[in-house]
């Protein structure tokens, strides 16, 4: 058996382990543009171990497995955590009206030269908030004395 022939069964395999989907994706509160988002972490190998990325998307359109990848993307996520645990994260500087929110974990496989084999899971539920932003009173500038 060749190098290519083991590396493409194994990515067949890795592909056929496959991530559970994030569970139970919520979007809580928001105050002036923030809104936190807490999920259940999924495991690596099914309900095993600790994904290795998060890919967290937002859109002012509703998020679906056709747009994605378009949607975009937030930075900075936190490493996952182990399987079953409460993750949270506050997407800040959102604008006035409703978003939506997704998210895909990635799992730690490697292909047979130690190079990341990037096995996303499938899109999490959907995820929206409306986000209301209170302006200030206008300065009064007519401010005179009698």
């Amino acid at each position: 058996m060749t190098l290519k022939t083991v590396d493409k069964l194994f990515r067949v395999f890795a592909v056929v382990v496959v991530l559970i989907v994030c569970v139970g994706l919520y979007a809580l509160s928001q105050m002036s543009g923030d809104v936190v988002l807490t999920w259940t972490a999924t495991g690596d190998d099914d309900t095993v171990g600790t994904a290795a990325a998060y890919d967290l998307r937002e859109s002012s359109i509703p998020i679906d497995s056709s747009n994605f990848e378009q949607c975009r993307r937030i930075l900075n996520m936190p490493v996952p955590k182990a399987f079953g645990s409460k993750e949270s994260y506050t997407v800040t500087g959102l604008s006035a009206g409703w978003h939506w929110f997704a998210i895909k974990a990635r799992d730690n496989a490697v292909d047979s030269l130690g190079n990341p084999a990037y096995n996303w899971s499938k899109m999490s539920n959907v995820a929206r908030k409306w986000i209301f932003k209170r302006s200030a009173p206008r300065a009064i500038d007519d401010l005179d004395t009698e």
